[in-house]
């Protein structure tokens, strides 16, 4: 039951198609793990070369604004590690995930993500603290999105992949004092929260283990 879902499921087919979206702090606090973070997800998406997975990363926490913007939106392989390279840790203090995944999830699509309708869409969220809002968006906003999916690509019709009715994909890699503020909206018994302090190379293994759980290697 790797979409855990409660129905014994072909992982390898159900993932054989994804949209995967990055949600990366990029604040001040995040210095000591940005360098390694960036190489770690382009190891991993090189790593998926033919597939035909795409990937997008949105970034917030680089002003007191609690602005965010579309680094990359859903694209291949070559083009998505391009337009990431270059990014750094930044001198912001503001990091509004909850607005983030709000936009992310919610059918009217403010972001403008490419979400294709026959890829099945994931949510990857890296944070090194607290989750905040600067429009008054909070975990029970998120849920209605979450438990159902509502996406382009949650349509049993347009991707043979999707079971309707199923949460939305998404997967946590922050400070273990923070998983309780995502876990209203976190759904599945499957490994979805990784401990970013949990090691040297703990975003690398975080990566692992999600990509691994979503069975796109």
């Amino acid at each position: 039951d790797n979409d855990c879902d409660g129905i014994i499921d072909n992982p390898e087919v159900f993932y054989e198609k994804t949209d995967i979206v990055f949600v990366v702090d990029v604040s001040g606090s995040m210095c000591v793990y940005i360098d390694n973070l960036i190489v770690a997800i382009s190891d991993y998406v090189f790593a998926l070369s033919g597939s035909d997975h795409n990937f997008a990363m949105v970034i917030h926490g680089y002003d007191s604004e609690g602005s965010y913007s579309v680094l990359s939106n859903l694209t291949d392989i070559m083009t998505f590690v391009a337009a990431i390279m270059a990014q750094d840790c930044t001198d912001g203090s503001v990091e509004p995930t909850y607005d983030v995944i709000y936009d992310l999830a919610v059918p009217t699509n403010p972001l403008g993500m490419t979400w294709r309708s026959d890829a099945t869409p994931v949510i990857v969220v890296v944070q090194d603290e607290n989750p905040q809002t600067r429009r008054d968006i909070f975990p029970d906003d998120i849920l209605p999105l979450a438990e159902s999916c509502l996406l382009p690509g949650c349509d049993s019709i347009t991707n043979e992949y999707w079971t309707d009715g199923d949460p939305l994909e998404i997967f946590v890699i922050t400070t273990t004092m923070y998983f309780a503020n995502y876990r209203m909206f976190v759904l599945g018994d499957g490994l979805r929260f990784f401990d970013i302090n949990a090691s040297s190379s703990s975003i690398s293994v975080g990566l692992d283990l999600i990509f691994r759980e979503i069975c796109v290697d």
